[in-house]
């Protein structure tokens, strides 16, 4: 984070895209490694997509986890309108 702090100030001549781009810029070039993604897509594309991908992913997640209990509570019941 220091690194693209530092960089605010030298791509300070893009103005007020540079908190954005700048971030984007040098997160790739500096921080792939530790920043990842947040660093390439810049703080805007974090903050507006990688919260959904995340609630995404958990949604899916839980769903698998659920999907096996409900049918093997189904068979062991032997209730086909047994729903969880």
């Amino acid at each position: 984070s220091a690194g693209s702090a530092g960089s605010v100030g030298v791509v300070g001549s893009v103005g007020p895209a540079g908190s954005v781009g700048s971030v984007g810029v040098v997160g790739s070039v500096g921080s792939v490694g530790s920043v990842g993604s947040v660093g390439v897509v810049g703080s805007v594309g974090s903050v507006g997509l990688e919260p959904r991908i995340a609630y995404w992913l958990k949604w899916s997640v839980s769903n698998t986890r659920k999907s096996p209990s409900t049918t093997a509570s189904k068979r062991s019941n032997g209730s086909p309108r047994y729903t969880a």
